[in-house]
């Protein structure tokens, strides 16, 4: 699949998969602006048309142009523990 409108990487490496149907639930943002730039942080959840839900953090940076805001680089991940992304095992 090529990456189109709302199109997203899959946590497979080099996955695209299509944001469609999906909504964002349980949003607490922080946001900030500096002049010109503002950026979000976020812990929340996407919702799945079938009712199923994946948490994730996010961090997004938007620059304000003449046109309005536009989204410069964001990034979100699945939650997942720490002891499953890095090796915790003692040395």
């Amino acid at each position: 699949m090529q990456p189109g409108p709302g199109a997203i990487i899959a946590t497979s490496n080099g996955v695209w998969c299509s944001c469609g149907g999906l909504k964002v639930r349980n949003s607490q943002a922080i946001t900030n602006r500096s002049g010109a730039q503002s950026w979000a942080l976020d812990r929340a959840e996407f919702g799945a048309p079938n009712g199923a839900t994946a948490p994730f953090p996010l961090t997004a940076v938007f620059e304000q142009g003449a046109e309005g805001r536009r989204l410069m680089p964001a990034h979100f991940s699945p939650g997942v523990p720490d002891a499953e992304v890095f090796d915790e095992s003692p040395a």
